[in-house]
């Protein structure tokens, strides 16, 4: 991680604060993300849905890992603060390769849908597979709905 990378990831990490949920509005290209830090907002967070029908295509992962991180990229050039990027289910990508090419489009944060890529189900804590494909078992997240 790039030193600008680490002071980003700090900018957002700080903005998380126990009892003071963070509240970020969608961005889904430059013009909105520069709308969200105009109107004060201290982080960006794309949607994948907005992102994908900007682009033209549906959400669920129908837009192409690259384009997503090419739009993920042009985003965080455009803005000074924080961005933390919606990447659906992480395009069925190794956990290590999605977070090289989230940084790598300058995003220091991440949100990953949890749900079936056959089914768009949702998962619950009772339901879920408890495995990462290559990676082996995985702990339940906390806040996993059950």
């Amino acid at each position: 991680m790039t030193n600008s990378a680490a002071v980003r990831a700090a900018a957002l990490r700080a903005l998380h604060r126990p009892g003071d949920p963070l509240v970020l509005p969608n961005a889904w290209d430059v013009g909105s993300a520069r709308a969200v830090v105009e109107a004060g907002f201290g982080a960006v967070a794309t949607a994948s849905a907005a992102v994908s029908q900007s682009l033209g295509y549906a959400d669920g992962e129908g837009t192409p890992a690259g384009e997503m991180f090419a739009a993920v990229s042009r985003i965080t050039r455009a803005v000074t603060v924080p961005v933390t990027a919606d990447l659906e289910r992480g395009y069925g990508l190794p956990p290590a390769e999605l977070v090289q090419r989230l940084l790598d489009a300058g995003a220091v944060g991440l949100n990953l849908e949890d749900s079936a890529r056959t089914t768009v189900r949702w998962w619950t804590r009772r339901s879920r597979p408890n495995y990462w494909p290559g990676y082996g078992p995985q702990p339940t997240p906390p806040g996993c709905r059950s």
